[in-house]
């Protein structure tokens, strides 16, 4: 398949990168040229265009925001090797939370990955930024039936654990409960396994941690 160039112009001119997130990008590189049938081109340029999309926002550990699907899309690589499910995890906050529509992802990457994105984000609503309750989040998520998106979201909420010690203790305990009262039971429904320990031990710990 052969992909439309990229054009970025009207993305931010401004974006947040250090020396670690910068190690973080060649590291993945790395991992996805040598697990994938990606190209580094390919790889390189999606990571600049997410780069891009979230421009200068910091998430609360003080990383670019960006080095979060960059760590999403590794811990995804531990479960599957697909292309279409590594560029949906490394695109699949920009139609959340940037300008770029579903239809740019559509034309740039394919239906597929378009379909993936939409899935993870916004369950079908087509571009629109809506938001459904935890209950209907829910209740769509125990009915979704494609293991790349289950992928995509035990991920994203794995990585968000990983780097939780940045919130506050009551953020920490809610995010905690909810993933073990659903999560981790989901992510048992679906038979993906891998990451069911590591996501009971973090959550054990801050449920268990007294505050200050």
């Amino acid at each position: 398949m052969q992909f439309k160039r990229y054009h970025t112009d009207d993305l931010s001119n401004k974006v947040a990168e250090t020396d670690k997130s910068l190690a973080q990008e060649q590291e993945l590189i790395g991992l996805l040229v040598s697990s994938t049938t990606l190209t580094e081109q390919k790889v390189k340029e999606t990571i600049q265009f997410i780069k891009k999309a979230h421009g200068s926002v910091i998430r609360k550990s003080g990383d670019p925001y960006y080095t979060h699907p960059m760590g999403v899309a590794k811990i995804v690589l531990e479960a599957t090797k697909d292309d279409d499910t590594i560029l949906a995890a490394l695109l699949h906050d920009v139609v959340e939370d940037t300008t770029v529509t579903l239809e740019q992802i559509e034309l740039l990457y394919g239906m597929e990955v378009a379909y993936i994105v939409d899935m993870v984000t916004h369950y079908n609503t087509y571009g629109f930024r809506w938001k459904l309750d935890k209950s209907d989040n829910q209740n769509i998520l125990n009915h979704c039936k494609d293991i790349r998106v289950v992928h995509i979201k035990l991920a994203d909420r794995l990585h968000n654990l990983r780097t939780i010690a940045a919130r506050k203790l009551e953020d920490q305990k809610r995010i905690a409960k909810d993933t073990m009262e659903f999560y981790i039971p989901w992510s048992k429904k679906n038979n993906v396994l891998t990451w069911v320990s590591e996501m009971e031990n973090i959550c054990n710990q801050i449920l268990n941690a007294d505050p200050l």
